[in-house]
């Protein structure tokens, strides 16, 4: 009995390790970088076109700049400032054109139900398709 027990231990961790291979294979890399804790203490937005302008954003954050392809993809990074409490976030509109110029729009969501009870100074850093027109950010009404 523990003899089956234990081959089917064995057998299952080896599927397991196969099935995860498999699925990181075709694994997308993220397109959305969210926080609770950043060095920036007043509200910004930073448009990252390039590496030199991602590793500003990402050192506004004070992490590593992960590995993005922006030679496709144009970043906005988006920082609420100092909050008394955690639970902010941040949620993105599908951009859109107007006026010759791609509008990226974002919603700034307070706080639902029960939060940490910390100062925090959240963030979101969002990868969008690049359209050869400028960017503009907006925050939603």
């Amino acid at each position: 009995m523990t003899r089956t027990i234990l081959a089917l231990a064995v057998w299952l961790a080896a599927a397991g390790g196969a099935a995860r291979a498999e699925i990181t294979k075709g694994v997308v890399p993220p397109m959305e970088w969210k926080g609770t804790f950043s060095l920036l203490d007043s509200p910004d937005v930073f448009i990252a076109q390039d590496k030199a302008q991602w590793d500003v954003v990402w050192a506004k954050i004070g992490k590593p700049a992960p590995d993005a392809d922006l030679d496709k993809n144009f970043a906005v990074a988006v920082f609420a400032g100092q909050r008394p409490t955690g639970g902010y976030s941040f949620a993105w509109d599908k951009p859109f054109e107007r006026g010759g110029k791609t509008v990226v729009r974002y919603h700034f969501l307070k706080p639902k139900g029960m939060v940490i009870q910390a100062i925090t100074q959240p963030y979101s850093v969002h990868l969008f398709p690049k359209t050869g027109k400028p960017v503009e950010v907006e925050l939603a009404q």
